[in-house]
């Protein structure tokens, strides 16, 4: 995050992005999520059901700061660096392929059978890795 004192100066050459159609100053090197809070803008996305969702954990683990960036969707704006006239938008893309993915083809499971062995993993499998 951007820290701002007097006893503090800024490093990073001045750079401007867009959120929705909106300039937002950065310095470059920042992330995404840095520059539009400092810019005061903390919710960055808003949920399906209107839910605002914004910086949460910082660090990419939760999601929460998703935004389409350069038309990515899915990226995580607390790890995404600011580069000159980028354009990053919060909204939901204008196609709905993500929201109404098709079902998986249910995969009916091997026959049970007993096994010897040494070690038992319960659970684990080559989608459970």
């Amino acid at each position: 995050m951007r820290l701002t004192s007097p006893a503090i100066s800024t490093i990073g050459e001045a750079v401007t992005f867009r959120f929705d159609g909106r300039p937002i100053p950065a310095l470059a090197g920042e992330t995404v999520a840095a520059a539009l809070s400092a810019a005061g803008i903390v919710t960055f996305r808003r949920t399906p059901s209107d839910a605002p969702r914004g910086l949460h954990c910082g660090m990419g683990a939760c999601f929460d700061c998703v935004v389409t960036i350069d038309g990515r969707i899915g990226q995580r704006a607390c790890l995404a660096k600011v580069v000159e006239g980028m354009e990053v938008s919060g909204a939901l893309p204008a196609e709905p392929f993500l929201l109404s993915a098709p079902a998986a083809q249910a995969v009916p499971a091997p026959p049970a059978s007993e096994h010897a062995c040494d070690v038992l993993v319960v659970g684990a499998g080559p989608a459970g890795l």
